[in-house]
């Protein structure tokens, strides 16, 4: 019963540790059994309550018992038969429970307990049913706990590279924008709404995830105001399927092209071609960027790849983020030699696809 009990629970818990979580794990525990009730609690407060006595229970609002505190400070768990002294505020009939702590690392960070209805008292079986699933709890409440790192540290990241809106680029475009209200009222006008679209997707950095179309769009507003610039020596080309329906992490396409363009037109009068190629293998998406610039020498590579380069943080921003999202097996691929081109490969794995957006 206790791996059908995690089995359902954990996926709520790896959330995170509150009181939403909470009262889905203690309502699918108090289902499954035939307990008289389940409560969970942090650290002060009782986060959730279902079962015999829930009427008189406020979730979030209320303090924890005394016997709940001492269980939270020896790290030990408890059975008792004084109702009161597990839920001094519950009129229900329960005859005894038993309190278990809830733990990331060694730290007690909350506890989970279980009532007995007044005829049936504690078992052996409840009291190891309850110690299995704080032991499962307390992986998955550290386990959640390190998700949440790692999206702190992504939106980090991310922060990072918005930040870095560079400054030349805008001053360049601003001027071209201005040369054009003389010369072409209606392509300034298109520069402006294209710089804005550019600007506004920088700062969206509130979701995990966008479509990929969002990404696509993103993109062409900053083809836009460089191949104002720069005329035909841009060229880009976008190979893609548009029935595909997928997200993608916020700007993690657009400073590869921008970086094509600013590192692989160095010296290069005919100018660059870039090809976009996006597909669908197996059970992940596939993007490849490649260009024919001057290329990245070895050495420069390597230090992307250890994340200790400044010259390139739009690259090593991109590389930390999709291992920090993915894993380290998701990280970025890089070809490439000097004066042939470069060609970076992304995978998205298809089962962390779970909102879906379509390419446009």
């Amino acid at each position: 019963m206790t791996l059908n009990i995690a089995t359902k629970t954990l996926p709520y818990l790896r959330q995170g540790f509150n009181k939403d979580t909470s009262k889905e794990a203690a309502r699918i525990i108090y289902e499954m059994t035939s307990l008289a009730a389940v409560s969970i609690t942090d650290e002060n407060k009782i986060l959730a309550y279902v079962g015999n006595g829930s009427e008189n229970i406020i979730p979030g609002e209320m303090d924890i018992s005394s016997i709940t505190r001492e269980v939270i400070r020896t790290g030990k768990y408890k059975i008792t038969k004084q109702v009161k002294e597990i839920e001094h505020k519950t009129k229900a009939e329960i005859s005894s429970g038993v309190i278990v702590p809830l733990k990331e690392k060694d730290k007690v960070v909350g506890t989970l307990k279980i009532f007995s209805k007044e005829k049936r008292g504690i078992t052996e079986h409840d009291v190891q049913l309850v110690l299995g699933l704080a032991r499962l709890f307390s992986t998955q409440i550290e386990l959640g706990m390190v998700e949440y790192q790692k999206k702190l540290v992504a939106k980090a990241e991310l922060k990072a590279l918005q930040a870095q809106i560079n400054p030349h680029f805008l001053f360049n475009a601003l001027n071209t924008i201005a040369s054009f209200i003389r010369t072409n009222p209606d392509s300034a006008r298109n520069l402006i709404f294209n710089l804005c679209d550019y600007i506004r997707q920088n700062m969206q950095i509130s979701q995990d995830e966008i479509p990929l179309e969002k990404e696509i769009a993103h993109i062409k507003s900053y083809l836009a105001i460089e191949r104002a610039r720069f005329g035909d020596k841009i060229n880009v080309i976008f190979d893609l399927d548009k029935s595909l329906s997928f997200n993608v992490p916020p700007l993690i396409l657009q400073p590869l092209v921008e970086n094509s363009i600013k590192h692989g037109m160095k010296g290069r009068k005919e100018g660059i071609r870039i090809k976009v190629f996006i597909e669908k293998v197996e059970d992940y998406y596939s993007i490849v960027i490649e260009d024919n610039g001057i290329g990245i020498e070895k050495r420069i590579i390597e230090e992307i790849k250890g994340n200790n380069i400044d010259g390139s943080i739009g690259l090593v921003n991109v590389d930390k983020r999709l291992k920090c999202k993915y894993g380290l097996d998701y990280g970025m691929e890089i070809e490439s030699e000097k004066n042939s081109g470069t060609k970076i490969s992304l995978r998205i794995p298809v089962e962390k696809d779970l909102n879906r957006g379509k390419i446009a």
